[in-house]
C-alpha cells in the first residue's frame, strides 16, 4: 500500500485534538474560580502565549484578555485569531463581545515601548471596564510574563537602541521594568506568572559583566556589555542566563508583592522546538531526535496548558508563590497532562543566593532607569528563600 501523507496529517491532527481535549478538561476541573478574570499576556502572538489565550477564552468567554504583541499588526491579527475560536459562544453569552479581547503593543527590545505600553494599558483598562462582568475592582488579575527571544547562532551579540544586549533586555530587563510600572494595577489576590526554563540550573548568578561606578556602586547606563556574567557571548548560554534572571526576579517579586496579596511563581513549559523561539535554530535540532528527548519534548498545546494551569488552577493557589514549577522528569511527554508529573520545586541558594538576587534587582533597576524602591520592599528583611518551608507532597493534593 502506498504511503499517504494525508493519513499521517489526519492522524497527527486527531492526536493534537485529543491532547487539547484532555488539557481543557483538566483545566476546567482545577480552575480556582469560574468568575471572569482579567489577564495580560506578553508574547501572545505565537507559540504557547497564543494557544494559552485561546484556552483562557474557552475556559470563560467573559475573561478579559490583553494580548501583547511587538507591533500593532501582530497584536491585531492575534486578537482576531483568538476571537475566532468562539463563533458560537456569542449567542450563549449575551455580554460577550470582542472588546473582551484587546490587542496592545509592547516591544520588549525598547524601554520607550515598555513605558508607552504601561500608559496605554491603563487607558485600555478603563475603556474596556464593565462592572457587571469584572466586578467592583478594575485591575489585572493575572499578569503572564511570557515574552522571550533566542537569538541566531553564529551571530555576534546584538544591541538595542538602549545599548543593551538584545537577549538580556528582552527576556529580563523589560519584564522587570514592565511589572514595576504596572504593579499598582494588579488586583489583590492576583497572580504573576513568569515563563522561564529549566536551563536556569546550568547558570550561576554572577554579575561581573555589568559595568559599575566604583564610587556609587550603581550600574553605568549606556555602556555596552555583551554578557552580565562576563563570559563569552553565545546565544544559548545568554538565553539560559536570562532564564536564571527570570527565576530570581520571580522570587524577588514574590517577596515584594506578597504584602499586597499577590503571588508570583515561575515555571518551565518544557522543551518545545515547534515555536517561534526556535525559528533561528531549525537546522541545529537533530539532537531532539534522540530517544530521551523525543519522549520528553512537549507540544505547544502542552506548554500553553501549563501556562494556563499556572494562571488559573487552585493547586497553584494552594502552594502560594516563590516556587519554580516544572515537569518532574516524566517520560510520558504530553500524555502526563500535568497531574503529579508537573509540580513545584524550591529555588535553591546554590543557583540563586539572597545576595545575588538583591544585587540583580538593584543593578537591573539601574539599567532600566527606575529606582530599586519603585516597588517597595517588604517591611520584613526575611526573603522568600530564607522563609521557605518545604512544599507539601503533590500526592497529598491528589490527582488533578
Amino acid at each position: 500500500m502506498a504511503f499517504d501523507e494525508g493519513d499521517e496529517t489526519r492522524s497527527r491532527s486527531t492526536a493534537d485534538m485529543n491532547e487539547i481535549e484532555r488539557i481543557m478538561i483538566m483545566l476546567l476541573q482545577n480552575q480556582e474560580t469560574t468568575d471572569p478574570k482579567t489577564y495580560v499576556i506578553t508574547g501572545a502572538t505565537s507559540g504557547i502565549g497564543l494557544e494559552a489565550a485561546k484556552m483562557l477564552i474557552l475556559l470563560n468567554p467573559l475573561n478579559r484578555l490583553f494580548l501583547v504583541g511587538r507591533n500593532e499588526q501582530k497584536a491585531q491579527i492575534v486578537a482576531k485569531e483568538v476571537a475566532s475560536v468562539l463563533p458560537r459562544q456569542r449567542r450563549r453569552y449575551p455580554h460577550y463581545c470582542d472588546h473582551h479581547i484587546i490587542p496592545i503593543v509592547c516591544d520588549h527590545s525598547s524601554f520607550t515601548s515598555v513605558r508607552e505600553f504601561a500608559v496605554e494599558l491603563q487607558r485600555k483598562l478603563e475603556a474596556t471596564y464593565n462592572r457587571s462582568i469584572q466586578g467592583p475592582t478594575n485591575g489585572i488579575d493575572v499578569l503572564c510574563l511570557n515574552a522571550a527571544t533566542l537569538r541566531p547562532k553564529d551571530v555576534p551579540a546584538e544591541f538595542t537602541q538602549d545599548d543593551l544586549e538584545v537577549t538580556f533586555q528582552t527576556n529580563h530587563l523589560s519584564p522587570l521594568l514592565l511589572v514595576n510600572l504596572i504593579y499598582p494595577q494588579l488586583n489583590r489576590g492576583g497572580r504573576v506568572v513568569v515563563t522561564t526554563s529549566g536551563l536556569y540550573v546550568t547558570q550561576t548568578l554572577e554579575l561581573n559583566g555589568i559595568p559599575v561606578d566604583a564610587r556609587t556602586d550603581r550600574a553605568i547606563t549606556k555602556e555596552r556589555f555583551e554578557t552580565a556574567n562576563d563570559v563569552e557571548y553565545y546565544c544559548k548560554s545568554s538565553y539560559a542566563f536570562s532564564k536564571l534572571c527570570n527565576v530570581a526576579m520571580a522570587v524577588e517579586l514574590e517577596e515584594r508583592l506578597r504584602p499586597r496579596g499577590i503571588t508570583v511563581s515561575s515555571f518551565s513549559p518544557g522543551l518545545i522546538t515547534q515555536t517561534g523561539l526556535f525559528r533561528h535554530h531549525r537546522d541545529v535540532l537533530p539532537f531532539k531526535r534522540t530517544r530521551d528527548l523525543m519522549l520528553n519534548e512537549k507540544t505547544v498545546s502542552w506548554g500553553a496548558g501549563a501556562l494556563v494551569f499556572m494562571a488559573t488552577s487552585r493547586t497553584v493557589g494552594m502552594y502560594g508563590g516563590g516556587t519554580f514549577w516544572q515537569d518532574q522528569g516524566s517520560n510520558k511527554g504530553p500524555a502526563s497532562v500535568y497531574g503529579n508529573d508537573f509540580g513545584p520545586s524550591p529555588v535553591s541558594e546554590s543557583h540563586i543566593t539572597l545576595e545575588g538576587r538583591k544585587r540583580l534587582w538593584s543593578l537591573s533597576c539601574d539599567l532600566a532607569g527606575i529606582s530599586e524602591t519603585m516597588m517597595p520592599p517588604p517591611p520584613s528583611a526575611l526573603s522568600a528563600l530564607d522563609s521557605y518551608s518545604p512544599v507539601p507532597s503533590l500526592q497529598a493534593v491528589g490527582d488533578y
